[in-house]
């Protein structure tokens, strides 16, 4: 799995816990970056042999795609992008343009820097992030919340549900809607 169980695992999950899986003769474990001895991201369990499939963001199956063409895409868990770069709401981030300079908590993957950066372009802005790889790369809103990051690309329906949940208020520049997709 990308990240901790999550929202985006719902279906996944519950059809372990009914025995879909087991119904069909299917050995399903699931395997997450923060469990313990677990590679870094889903790919990293793919491409070394440790796991068959692999959920991943499609910014990081397109960088290995890419890079030696071993991954392939096979499915979508998600419609749409529930991705957005998140500022605290009563910060001065009030367009993407305004994140020239940012400080922004980063999970470190090849393509993450050049989309925010075209975000910051696209809405007008001159310069690029600031990244900070914090080094538990499984919460970059929490650097964000702690205040060593200004912004952070998270995903809507779990980071910032959880910010919120928090009691934090976060304003989202969505990739789409300015011009990166």
């Amino acid at each position: 799995m990308d990240w901790t169980p999550n929202t985006t695992h719902a279906a996944l999950l519950l059809a372990s816990s009914k025995g879909f899986y087991a119904r069909e003769s299917l050995d399903v474990r699931f395997l997450s970056p923060s469990d313990h001895g677990a590679p870094k991201t889903p790919l990293d369990a793919v491409v070394a042999g440790a796991a068959e499939v692999g959920i991943s963001p499609c910014d990081q199956v397109l960088y290995e795609s890419l890079r030696e063409d071993r991954v392939v895409c096979v499915a979508t868990l998600h419609e749409v992008d529930i991705s957005a770069v998140c500022v605290d709401e009563d910060s001065n981030f009030t367009r993407p343009s305004l994140l020239s300079d940012a400080r922004y908590a980063s999970c470190g993957y090849p393509l993450e820097t050049a989309a925010v950066n075209s975000m910051i372009r696209n809405d007008g802005g001159g310069g690029g992030i600031i990244e900070v790889c914090p080094e538990e790369r499984t919460e970059t809103e929490m650097n964000l919340l702690d205040g060593s990051a200004d912004c952070a690309w998270m995903y809507r329906t779990w980071e910032g549900l959880r910010a919120r949940r928090r009691g934090r208020k976060l304003r989202e520049f969505r990739m789409k809607v300015f011009g990166v997709a």
